[in-house]
């Protein structure tokens, strides 16, 4: 292990990386290691785009800075690999770990440049949930069994990494699956929206957020099945749901402002069920 040890993590809000970030720091310092834990986040609800980070030591740590340029990077959710560049800065024999079901060459899809870190794949989720680890139960005989057991699954699971290619460098951001269009505009009372002839009446600058980003879960709509009853635009806290103003009727989702919360499929009519949810790495 180097001098000191930089780990920066890439989740989402929730989903346990500041947890995670601080239980290694925890271990770390049992051993007799210097160690810092900390987050990098706003005020964004649970589902955003997070980062956490990591340093370790065998001397006291005299910087202070987020982690620029990672020995190893984390990441708990597949989806962002189209949505963050996880690779920023990420040193060229370092270490690209991702909780996914893809395989590294999968993986290396979705990192554009040439690069020459190595990247290692294991599907922690599915291994926990397998053996059912919650540390947010009790913990009985059985939970920390479960939870030795899972964490002993996922070291011999983690794949091999793939070959490395291109001349090494940083990585960039591959194409987002969603476009960056602005909001659609929606002519209905009680919704105040910006136009060309308008443009004062833009109601803050929620539109220029890409806020699709920090879905786990997507909305998929059956337009066979929808009667257009729009009980789901009514309770769509984000204005995520698009219509033609000509005839009146549902046209889908706003994918780059939908936050994947779900609500739209809730409050669809149990008869009609014109929305379900689906992981957002489904096709």
């Amino acid at each position: 292990m180097p001098k000191m040890l930089e780990l920066r993590w890439h989740a989402r809000g929730g989903q346990g990386a500041v947890t995670a970030s601080k239980v290694l720091a925890d271990a770390a310092l049992e051993s007799g290691k210097y160690v810092q834990s900390f987050p990098e986040y706003g005020s964004e609800r649970m589902g955003a785009p997070i980062k956490a980070f990591n340093r370790i030591s065998d001397s006291p740590i005299t910087i202070y800075s987020s982690v620029t340029d990672p020995d190893i990077v984390i990441v708990l959710d597949e989806t962002l690999l189209n949505v963050v560049d996880v690779s920023e800065g990420l040193k060229e024999d370092g270490i690209l770990l991702v909780n996914t079901e893809l395989s590294p060459a999968e993986v290396r899809e979705n990192i554009v440049d040439g690069h020459r870190f190595r990247i290692f794949t294991v599907d922690a989720t599915d291994i926990c949930a397998s053996f059912k680890a919650n540390y947010a139960d009790v913990f009985s005989k059985d939970v920390l069994e479960g939870n030795i057991k899972a964490i002993r699954e996922a070291a011999v699971s983690i794949s091999k990494p793939g070959d490395a290619k291109g001349p090494g460098g940083r990585g960039q951001l591959a194409e987002p699956k969603y476009g960056n269009e602005s909001y659609k505009e929606l002519p209905r009372a009680g919704y105040i929206v910006a136009s060309k002839l308008h443009p004062y009446m833009r109601a803050g600058n929620a539109e220029d957020y890409n806020t699709g980003a920090w879905r786990a879960d997507r909305p998929v709509w059956d337009s066979e099945k929808c009667t257009h009853c729009f009980r789901c635009f009514i309770f769509c806290p984000d204005a995520a749901i698009t219509f033609d103003p000509e005839t009146g009727k549902m046209t889908g989702h706003d994918l780059v402002h939908c936050k994947g919360c779900g609500i739209c499929a809730e409050v669809c009519p149990p008869k009609v069920k014109a929305i379900t949810m689906v992981k957002e790495t489904s096709k």
